[in-house]
């Protein structure tokens, strides 16, 4: 678990994280291992690739169904129900905001906000 410090801190652009302060994060303790196997590489490389062509597959299939519901086909007899549900969402960027607070404000909120801490894995 992190350091109290660490939780309570507010950190700012410049401040860096240690890992092991947020090894936590993905340190899964039922993987005892002394190195990273070139399989283990291999299979977090070929398991991307797969799904990766399962999302645009699904992606071609979401568009389509969309398409069909938008045109009030009606859905084949069975188990299975479609319903197509319009939301509406306002997601607000630095970029958006800046017009309408101006840069000082803008800057304050994004100092006072938490970072959201991840780890971006490549193999190469």
């Amino acid at each position: 678990m992190a350091s109290p410090s660490f939780q309570n801190s507010v950190p700012n652009r410049t401040t860096a994280y240690p890992f092991s302060q947020a090894d936590h994060l993905a340190k899964p303790q039922s993987y005892p291992s002394d190195s990273v196997t070139q399989a283990e590489l291999l299979e977090f490389l070929d398991l991307s690739q797969q799904a990766k062509e399962l999302a645009d597959r699904r992606d071609e299939c979401r568009a389509r169904l969309i398409a069909q519901l938008t045109r009030n086909l009606p859905v084949e007899r069975g188990a299975r129900r479609a319903k197509l549900i319009l939301r509406e969402a306002r997601y607000l960027s630095a970029k958006s905001l800046l017009p309408l607070l101006g840069k000082q404000h803008v800057e304050r909120l994004k100092n006072q906000g938490q970072p959201t801490l991840s780890f971006l894995l490549k193999v190469f």
